[in-house]
């Protein structure tokens, strides 16, 4: 978080919520598999006013912090694109259980995400903000 003094920072971010039933359906067979979900470090997504306490110890005036839903349709290939958001996970699958798992949160996920025209529309929430750096 970086900007000249009395520079403006705006930016966009995931927040609390983004991507959560991907997250919790990994959390879940993980754990059935015998790994501890917590053990992973998955990305952090903070709520907005844990971003604006974040702003402001670091000496930033926050005109605005908010949290915007933006369902997002995914590539074709959902595969991938899981493997990409939940590397994390992947990273703490068994040895050779990789591409099984990540099959089985596939099929969790699923019935959640696929729209009745076929595609995956992913729960993304973005946290909007503005701050700038007092002269």
């Amino acid at each position: 978080m970086r900007a000249a003094s009395g520079g403006p920072l705006r930016r966009r971010d995931g927040g609390q919520g983004n991507i959560e039933s991907v997250y919790a359906s990994f959390s879940k067979i993980l754990s059935a598999h015998g790994v501890a979900p917590e053990s992973v470090e998955a990305l952090y997504f903070p709520s907005v006013s844990d971003y604006r306490t974040r702003l402001e110890a670091r000496g930033f005036e926050v005109i605005s912090v908010k949290a915007m839903d933006r369902p997002t349709p995914i590539p074709k290939n959902e595969t991938e694109w899981l493997a990409m958001v939940a590397a994390p996970f992947l990273d703490a699958c068994p040895e050779g259980q990789r591409d099984s798992i990540l099959a089985e949160v596939y099929e969790a996920l699923d019935p959640m995400l696929r729209t009745r025209d076929g595609a995956w529309v992913a729960e993304y929430v973005r946290l909007r903000f503005n701050a700038r750096k007092p002269a």
